[in-house]
């Protein structure tokens, strides 16, 4: 009995906290048309508890990869930067890999040199902060949609 209201607490905490709470993750890999790129894009939707001046997310970790999300409010079907408690916020961020014959670079986006903060169990690590603590949420599992290629100039 325990271990069962242990399990469903884990389950019912991850993607959820008193800040903010996870509405849907997904990724969808792509590849550029003219072949010297290609990437993951990662969109987060949140419903959150703390307005635009009390809170910011200020990275995503993918795996071992710190991701720079761009975040954005949406009101009146416009794109805003600022938000207010109980509004639905997306965040965007993408890993891109430039293709240099034959080498791997990795884009501006992605942070490599900065260390974990933790060994997190989930798809996804969400780093905020409430005034000037930093508070980290768990993304369990990401929703991947099928490839997209774009077309190249042939085409």
């Amino acid at each position: 009995m325990k271990t069962t209201i242990f399990v469903l607490f884990i389950i019912l905490c991850f993607g959820k906290s008193d800040d903010l709470q996870l509405i849907n993750a997904t990724s969808q890999k792509w590849t550029s048309g003219i072949g010297i790129s290609k990437g993951t894009k990662f969109f987060f939707s949140f419903q959150v508890y703390k307005s635009s001046d009390k809170l910011s997310i200020n990275g995503v970790w993918i795996n071992d990869k710190l991701l720079i999300p761009k975040v954005f409010g949406i009101k009146n079907k416009q794109r805003t930067t600022n938000f207010n408690k109980q509004d639905t916020i997306m965040l965007m961020c993408t890993e891109i890999i430039k293709l240099k014959n034959k080498d791997i670079e990795i884009s501006e986006d992605v942070k490599e040199k900065i260390s974990m903060p933790y060994k997190y169990n989930g798809a996804a690590l969400i780093v905020y902060k409430i005034g000037k603590k930093e508070k980290y949420l768990e993304i369990e599992k990401i929703k991947k949609f099928n490839p997209l290629n774009y077309p190249s100039k042939n085409q």
